[in-house]
Parts: structure tokens; sequence; C-alpha cells
């Protein structure tokens, strides 16, 4: 699991398809996702910079435990969320905001515009050329195994 490294990685997923000529950064995010509620102003370089004006609702983090009972449609879910956050909280581009929408529309745009599913585009034209193994895409619950610890520098009374 990469967690929210997944933006960098999606990030470079996108530039590489700008590269191959499989979309422009400019192109209107609804030439890929018609379904999207927002208009031709939110393009892909909006939603790379997080300056789309979409609302971000909610912390993604609850998407992980769906996958227990198999009961995780993830189409369904993204049209219920942009269909109850249908309009922009600012003009695209004007502003910035944090947004984990902005990503999964992003990796939607990824299965589009490459014509496999983000686990494979991201397997066969990142992870592999990285030389990256046995990375988990999706929305999965880890199992903890492979997880790097951290660490946290105590500082004293004293640096010295």
């Amino acid at each position: 699991m990469i967690h929210s490294m997944t933006k960098t990685f999606t990030a470079a997923a996108i530039l590489r398809l700008a590269d191959k000529g499989k979309l422009s950064l400019d192109d209107p995010a609804r030439k890929y996702l018609p379904y999207i509620p927002y208009d031709e102003r939110v393009t892909i370089r909006n939603l790379l910079a997080q300056t789309s004006g979409i609302p971000d609702p909610i912390p993604l983090r609850w998407v992980h435990t769906a996958e227990e009972d198999d009961s995780f449609d993830e189409d369904r879910v993204l049209r219920e969320i942009l269909k109850k956050h249908s309009e922009l909280n600012f003009e695209p581009g004007k502003k910035y905001a944090y947004s984990n929408i902005s990503y999964w529309l992003l990796g939607k745009i990824v299965e589009k515009a490459s014509g496999v599913s983000y686990k494979e585009y991201m397997a066969s034209e990142i992870f592999k050329k990285l030389n990256i193994p046995d990375s988990e895409m999706g929305f999965s619950i880890p199992d903890g195994t492979k997880h790097v610890k951290g660490y946290l520098w105590k500082f004293s009374s004293s640096i010295y």
C-alpha cells in the first residue's frame, strides 16, 4: 500500500500519458469522465495542481474498510459523492485546496486514457519501470506486514 503517496504516482502516470500523447494537461476532465457535474473549466492540470475547486467532502480513509464484505462499488460511491457535491467551491485555477477527490478522478482518467485499469497501468508503466515490487493498489485492507516503521526524534533540554 502506498496510501497518500498514491498522489505522486498518479501524477507520474498522468504526465506519462501526456508525454505519450494520450491526453493533454489542458483537456477538460469531462472529456474522460462525462458523468462529472463540473463544466469544461475543470482541467486535468487543475486536478493535478489541486486548484480544481471541486469540494473534498470527506476523508477517504473510510473507504478501505468497505472491502471487508465485498460491498464496495467504487464507481457508484464516486458518482454519489460528486452528485451530492456538484457545485465548485471556487473558480478553477484561482485557489489551492488539498483534495483527495481530485486524485481519485485523476485515477479514473488514467483508466480512460490508457484503456486499462488503474492497477494494471500503475503496475506495468510505473512500478515495473521503477523496480518497485509487491505494490498493492485499490481499496484493500493492509495486513501491516510490509510497512516501514517510523521514528520520532525526542528532544531533550539540551541539543548538545
